[in-house]
């Protein structure tokens, strides 16, 4: 096995730079192939496969924005203030008191 040792652990490790997954972070953010906006502006880009999931904490003021690839998703947002759980988006209660759904 090549990775039994530390140094053949280091060489597969190494052998893997460029190496691209279907879903993974892009790191930098800006190297995303097709970028929605300005790639200056991407502070996060990541391919999330069916059936996973990712968290990320982002700043006040930080626009999120999930694309379907191939037009068969359905993404379940969880979203709150990292510091106040308490606080948290709740689409039901807006649309009570709002009577519409435009989030």
């Amino acid at each position: 096995m090549a990775t039994a040792t530390t140094h053949g652990a280091r060489a597969h490790a190494r052998a893997q730079e460029g190496a691209r997954a279907e879903a993974m972070p892009v790191v930098p953010a800006r190297d995303w192939p097709e970028p929605p906006c300005e790639a200056g502006h991407l502070v996060w880009a990541e391919t999330v496969a069916g059936g996973n999931y990712t968290h990320r904490v982002l700043a006040r003021g930080t626009e999120l924005r999930l694309t379907d690839v191939r037009g068969d998703a359905c993404a379940h947002l969880l979203l709150y203030v990292a510091d106040r759980p308490w606080e948290r988006l709740n689409v039901a209660d807006t649309v009570k008191v709002q009577w519409n759904a435009y989030l």
